[in-house]
């Protein structure tokens, strides 16, 4: 896929798979296809149960529409300084984070 093209593509597969597919960009040439609740939030979750920890216990970090889902399910969610312009729009960077805890 051309940069650019995830667009229609995302358009094209949510027209045909909607409800049983999540179709996220991952990057501007890639999108990420997987069955209905089997995503970055549902495994970071399965994760965190798996070795005892509780969400507020888990820092993210991400940069594209595919890391929605992980954003959604834990409160330290973070992204890097060269996300997306919306995600960059919903949340603040890690480096931001980071700086205020070392300055």
């Amino acid at each position: 896929m051309e940069p650019g093209q995830h667009s229609e593509a995302s358009r094209l597969l949510h027209a045909q798979f909607d409800g049983r597919f999540e179709i996220a960009a991952s990057d501007v040439d890639m999108l990420d296809v997987s069955p209905v609740g089997i995503n970055k939030g549902s495994g970071i979750l399965e994760l965190a149960q798996a070795l005892g920890l509780n969400k507020d216990e888990i820092a993210v970090v991400g940069d594209n529409e595919n890391d929605l889902s992980m954003f959604r399910v834990i409160p330290a969610s973070y992204c890097i300084d060269h996300a997306a312009p919306t995600i960059q729009a919903r949340l603040p960077t890690a480096s931001q984070r980071w700086r205020r805890l070392w300055l």
